[in-house]
């Protein structure tokens, strides 16, 4: 008797311990959901501890992959403030080999270059660019090219 007696509190201590563990799992992603902002003209603002005084801004068009070849960029957001403009995306290989190589983000009249390595089958990177002053004209939309002969050809005599 006094062994079904220990059982029991030992599995009612366990049942209690695992009840507290998810409430405190539960409570700590509600607190990151709320974190979330508006959604004004297809564009999100929201307020952001990494970039301090800037807009944050994406849309539909900005998350959605824009691929060459195997290469895809998705989840772009934009970082705009008065003295700096950065703009972070997740790079994947959806490919059946490692990648390396480079692509041109374009923004309307606006180029940037992306350079991933060592992209391994199926990951995803996040990648971050950073334009200090510059500002995006354009911020609805982006196109992934390749880049011209002469283009790679610079940066690869820039070695």
């Amino acid at each position: 008797m006094k062994k079904i007696f220990n059982l029991r509190n030992i599995l009612i201590s366990i049942f209690i311990i695992s009840f507290l563990l998810l409430l405190f799992v539960f409570i700590k992603n509600e607190n990151v959901n709320k974190k979330e902002s508006n959604l004004i003209n297809d564009y999100k603002f929201s307020s952001s501890e990494k970039y301090k005084d800037a807009e944050i801004i994406t849309n539909d068009k900005l998350k959605s992959n824009h691929c060459i070849d195997n290469i895809c960029i998705s989840n772009l957001i934009i970082y705009q403030a008065k003295s700096y403009c950065n703009i972070e995306m997740n790079i994947t290989n959806k490919g059946k080999f490692k990648a390396s190589g480079y692509l041109k983000l374009v923004f309307k009249d606006q180029e940037m270059t992306v350079k991933y390595n060592n992209l391994e089958s199926k990951a995803t990177r996040n990648y971050t660019i950073h334009l200090n002053e510059n500002k995006l004209n354009d911020m609805s939309d982006f196109k992934v090219r390749k880049l011209t002969k002469d283009e790679l050809k610079n940066i690869k005599s820039k070695k």
